[in-house]
Formats: C-alpha cells, structure tokens, sequence
C-alpha cells in the first residue's frame, strides 16, 4: 500500500507532466540489430554482407563494425552517426581467432522487412517503458491525440495505406509539422524509409477533456487486426471488449467518474500499480465511443487471476478519492469455471458424447438380451405342445399329460420322446400283403 500512495502522491506532484501519452516506434533498419540479419548476428569480420534485398532502403550505423566484403542495393544508403566506421579485412581470420558465434561465417543477408504503421505490435508505450500483453490492440497504435516518436539515430521502414492523425511526431530528437514531415517523406533519403499513401495529419492538439477522449483508431479496426494473431481464450465464456481484436479472460468494468477525474493519471497510476502488486496481470484503459471509461483486466491463464486484482483495484480506486472514480460496474466477467482444453463460445465437456453413445450401445444390447430369452422360452413352450407327434410305443397318455402341464418335464420328456414317426400309409401296406 506504500507504493501505492508513493505513485499517487509523485504524480500529483508532476501535474500535468504525467498527461502526455507517448508511444514509440520499435522495428528498425540498423546495421548493429541482430534481428535484421538472417543469421541472427551481427556480421564478423569473415562474412560477406549482402544489403542488396531487392528494394531500396536506409541503414544506419552507430559503432565500428568489420567484415570481409559488401554488396549493396542499386538504390539505398549507408548513414554514418557519430562514431561509426566500417572496415574491411584483409584477409579470413584463423579458426583459432574467430569467435565462436562466427564459425558459420560467409554470406550473411539483411532482411529487415517494411512494417506498417498500423501494426500494435510496432509501437510501445513510453509511459511504461516495457511492451506488456497488449490488450486494446486499437490503442496500441498512436491515437488522435497521442505523441508518436521515432528514436534518434535509427534507419527505419515505414508504410501506411491509411491515413495518419496525430497530435505530434517526433523524428530523429525533432519534432515535426505537418510540412516539414510531408518534406522529409519525399525527399531522397525519407523515401527509403517512409512509404505513405497520405500525408501524415500533425495536429499539434492534445486531448482536451481530462476524464479522457476516444482513441481515433476504431475506424482502422480492420486492418489493425489482420495484424494480429488472437489465442483461444482458455475460460468458458470470453469476451471481447472495445478496442480488443480478440476474445480474452477475466473482468471489463466500467467507471462512473467524477469530475475531478484525470484520466492521464488515472491511467498512469493504475497501470503501474498493475505491474507492481498483480503479477501476470495485464490492464489496459480507455475512454470508449459511448462515451465512458472501461478498464480490462486479463491474463494469460483462465482470468482467475484478473478478476481477484479487479475486485482489489474497484475498492481501491473508489475509496481514494485521488483516482476520482465515484463507483464501478462489472459489464463483462469470464466464468471462473476452467475448461480442461482450449475452447470458445459455450462450455462443453468433452465426455458427453462418448458417454451417450455408451449408454445407447449398453441399452440396445440388453433389449437384444431379453427379445432373445423371450423368444428361446416361447420355443421350448412350443416343444412341449407338440410332443404328442413323435411319441414312443412306451409312453402312456397320463404320463404325457402331465409333462405338457409341467414346464420342468420338458427336458424329462424330451428324453423319453422317440425322434421318429410311425407312417400309417407304411403300416397298411404291410398289413394288405
């Protein structure tokens, strides 16, 4: 709870410079990152580098880097910030000399790939300096409203079918208008790294209502969300609230705020709060195009865990009057109750089905067994009956009487019985000789 009261108490102390929401562009096109290499390394002084990909683009460099050959693309370029040098070796060095991450030396290719600004993954949010279980994928990316800052001394490569409104950018430490952003995309070098369709819309207008102001975004849900890969949500019944472009677990509340209510602190607050005292937990906020604030909660098991820091965060933030939440509503809670596999829509279990095709197979087996004695005893009933056809010469009527009326004589009788018949046409015609 200290920390709790630390992070209030610097925050309204820094007014409003905790009100500014910064997110920062993270792929890049330099020489020293190894996620651009297809190897997965930083070229060595033995390897052959390969920059000619096909299409035109802009590397930077930052410190000394030594190789044994390049190639480079027909259109594209080197940038050298303070401090780079690039040499070339002389000759392979020894087996003895190479490090051991370089055994696989020779060609090595640059495959950084152009990365489109509406992807959430590519941005980050600068107020928690950390890229965590992105919820609200919508608000991932810079809103209307939002500061969108491209790092200093990086090569980048942008694209965008869609247009771009945003209150700021900044570009190599500077920040830019309009003008001078549309200037840099189509000059030489900014063509190698910005390929947009329209004109980026720098408004220089910062959100005016401080209980929050809708992202912007929802209109480019569709194509925010072709970049993204949702998993099967592991609780009975998920949900998906506004701004999320996949079903999760655990709990969506809404706030009833009042009207000392900031949400840029509120959201600062809360969000490092979650980080501090509900490990696993993820929490994104935001004020929705209906016009309230909701704030979601999840993580990456069923959401038992979202939903014990839910019932914690609403009775903290409704009895500090610092946060300037007058009461909350629960719109949406997955079930707590966890499926045994991964699986969607309405609870199932995976037993029913095997258990009544079970049960039909055990019934019908036991309608056989008894159509089967039914018809054996109706049988024997019936050898009895017509015992009287294949008498034996020994057997007298009173004895055959009482076997017929008798169900347990008819194993007796059928032993007395003789299994013949006397033919009376047979018999006369011995008789006429």
């Amino acid at each position: 709870m200290g920390s709790i009261l630390a992070m209030l108490l610097i925050c309204v102390l820094l007014g409003e410079q905790c009100a500014t929401v910064t997110k920062v562009w993270l792929p890049n096109t330099n020489y020293g990152n190894t996620a651009n290499w297809d190897k997965r390394r930083v070229p060595c002084s033995s390897d052959h580098v390969q920059l000619n990909q096909g299409k035109a683009l802009a590397v930077s460099l930052r410190s000394v880097h030594t190789l044994k050959s390049l190639s480079l693309p027909v259109d594209g370029e080197l940038i050298f910030y303070h401090g780079a040098e690039l040499h070339f070796a002389d000759a392979l060095n020894s087996d003895s000399d190479t490090p051991e991450f370089c055994r696989d030396s020779g060609d090595i290719h640059f495959v950084a790939t152009v990365q489109d600004w509406y992807k959430p993954s590519n941005w980050q949010d600068d107020t928690l300096k950390a890229l965590s279980n992105v919820i609200l994928h919508i608000d991932n990316v810079p809103c209307i409203h939002d500061t969108a800052i491209f790092p200093k001394e990086n090569s980048f490569l942008v694209k965008s079918s869609n247009p771009i409104k945003v209150a700021a950018i900044v570009l190599n430490g500077q920040r830019q208008s309009s003008k001078s952003f549309k200037d840099f995309c189509t000059s030489e070098p900014g063509s190698l790294q910005f390929n947009l369709t329209d004109f980026a819309d720098i408004t220089s207008v910062n959100c005016k209502d401080q209980t929050g102001c809708t992202c912007g975004n929802l209109k480019f849900a569709e194509t925010i969300c072709s970049h993204v890969k949702c998993k099967e949500p592991a609780c009975s019944w998920p949900f998906k609230p506004e701004g999320s472009c996949c079903d999760i677990c655990g709990t969506l509340l809404k706030l009833n705020v009042g009207e000392n209510f900031n949400m840029d602190r509120y959201r600062d607050l809360v969000m490092n709060i979650s980080l501090t005292e509900y490990d696993g937990v993820s929490l994104g906020t935001s004020k929705t195009e209906k016009g309230f604030v909701q704030m979601v909660l999840t993580d990456e098991e069923n959401g038992r865990k979202a939903q014990v820091a839910a019932q914690n965060l609403r009775e903290m933030i409704t009895s500090e009057k610092a946060f300037g939440v007058a009461s909350t509503q629960v719109l949406a809670q997955s079930s707590i109750k966890v499926t045994v596999a991964k699986q969607t829509g309405k609870p199932k279990s995976s037993m029913i089905i095997p258990l009544a095709v079970g049960l039909s197979i055990l019934l019908l087996f036991i309608l056989i067994a008894v159509l089967f004695l039914i018809f054996r005893r109706n049988k024997k009933k019936q050898s009895c009956t017509f015992a009287p056809v294949i008498l034996d010469d020994h057997l007298e009527m009173d004895e055959l009487d009482s076997l017929q009326n008798s169900p347990k004589a008819c194993d007796e009788f059928s032993d007395k019985a003789v299994f013949a018949v006397n033919n009376p046409l047979y018999e006369s015609a011995t008789e006429w000789k």
